[in-house]
This record gives structure tokens, C-alpha cells and sequence, in this order.
């Protein structure tokens, strides 16, 4: 996202300020509110409004802000994506989801966004109104937990439910009771394909290696215990 400049990238990633400078990535990002003791860059510009003051901590909300998991029914090819200016990636992101040449192939079904197409959109409408259809086929939570995201959500046909949340192997999908695959999509966040109409989806995760662990470590303590049992007992002096 060029969230962070390649001329210095030592400085820049031991000393990361984050998103602070790219509002529109904090949008999609999921940023709803601003805990700042600076309040000026708050008050004059971007989508913010005054909620409460705490001593010499102010409290903004973020108008523009957008939920954990946004459905999109067109897509960039990732290599697209990548060779666009810096300042039209983010408004990208609100317009279509970016997929790998093998996420593509393995998808059949979804809309490419042509990079003619993706032009005339972003000179036509404004990331308002992008983030207006993306909060409207939003994910619709009904529970969320480190490890576990439950909701509801609607695709008018072929899309991906894109989390802004890294991939992990370790994520589990089921759409509607059933397993289904996930993603890495938008060059590392976490998606899962959905056909058209309501789906109920289930996420939970379990670290990758949970399972061959356990067996290992049960697999030791075993040995242990038949070593000790079969262990020829040393008898002291009195």
C-alpha cells in the first residue's frame, strides 16, 4: 500500500506511525474512533467529529468508519493493482477486491475491474460513495472473539467476503454450516468466496500446528511413562 516509503525502510519500520497519514486506509481499516491530546488536525480536517474530552485526552469518531468484513463482486488482478499510484490504491480497495493469478483461476464467476473501468469510476464518484455500497453489503456480526466471528451477509452474486484481518492459515470458513476455503486476497487480508443470496458464516481459528503438537507432547509423555515403568529400580546402601 506504500503505507511506508522503500528509501528508508530501517527508520520507517522501526519508527511506523501507522496509517496516521492515509485517512482513507484507516477507514478501511476499521479505525472508528481517535483517542488523540492533539485535537487540531482532527478538528480542521477529515471525516472526524468531537465526541468527549477526558482531562487533556479529546475523543473523535470517525463518520466514514466501515465494519469488519466488506463483499465484493469485482476484482483486480493483483499485478494491476500493484503498478497503480500510491494515492488511487486506497480508493481501489473501496471498489473491488485484489486477487492472486491463482485466487483468479481457482474463482471463476467474478467481474474483473478493468483498469479503464477503474478510472472512470474513481473520476466519476467519490470514496463516500463507495463506502456507502460497502457498508451495505457489509458482514452483519453477531459475535466476535479473537478466535471466533460469527454474522450474516448477503451477496447479490459471486463475491468475496473480505476481512481486514491478516491471513492465517489457521482461519477455518463455513458458509452455511459447510467448510468452506479462505483466501489471502488484497495482498495479505483474510477472504472467503460466497455465491449469490444470505449466507450464514462462521470463522474460527486454531493455531496451524495445534494438532501435530499435542500429538507430539502426548506422544513424549507416553515414552516418559514407559521409561519410568520399565526403568530398573536402583537400590541404596543402607
Amino acid at each position: 500500500m506504500d503505507a511506508i516509503s522503500d528509501k528508508n525502510i530501517a527508520t520507517d519500520t522501526h519508527w511506523s506511525l501507522g496509517l496516521i497519514d492515509h485517512p482513507l486506509l484507516l477507514t478501511f481499516a476499521c479505525e472508528k474512533y481517535v483517542l488523540t491530546q492533539d485535537p487540531v488536525p482532527f478538528q480542521t480536517t477529515g471525516p472526524y467529529e468531537f465526541v468527549k474530552r477526558y482531562d487533556r485526552v479529546y475523543l473523535f469518531r470517525n463518520r466514514l468508519f466501515l465494519p469488519l468484513g466488506l463483499t465484493f463482486s469485482r476484482y483486480l488482478p493483483e499485478d494491476v493493482f500493484l503498478r497503480l499510484p500510491s494515492s488511487v490504491k486506497p480508493a481501489a480497495l473501496l471498489l473491488a477486491v485484489v486477487l492472486s493469478d491463482k485466487n483468479i483461476a481457482d474463482n471463476p464467476g467474478l467481474s474483473e475491474l478493468t483498469f479503464d473501468e477503474l478510472k472512470q469510476q474513481l473520476n466519476q464518484s467519490s470514496p463516500v460513495d463507495a463506502i456507502a455500497l460497502r457498508r451495505a453489503t457489509a458482514l452483519n456480526m453477531r459475535s466476535f472473539r479473537e478466535t471466533q466471528i460469527d454474522g450474516t451477509v448477503r451477496a447479490d452474486g459471486k463475491s468475496i467476503l473480505v476481512l481486514q484481518t491478516p491471513f492465517d492459515p489457521g482461519w477455518r470458513a463455513f458458509v452455511d454450516n459447510r467448510a468452506a476455503p479462505v483466501l489471502r486476497v488484497d495482498a495479505g487480508l483474510l477472504g472467503i468466496v460466497l455465491d449469490s443470496g444470505e449466507h450464514e458464516v462462521e470463522l474460527r481459528y486454531r493455531p496451524p500446528f495445534l494438532v501435530m503438537g499435542a500429538a507430539v507432547s502426548l506422544g513424549s509423555l507416553l515414552i516418559l511413562v514407559l521409561s519410568l515403568w520399565r526403568w530398573p529400580r536402583v537400590q541404596l546402601p543402607e
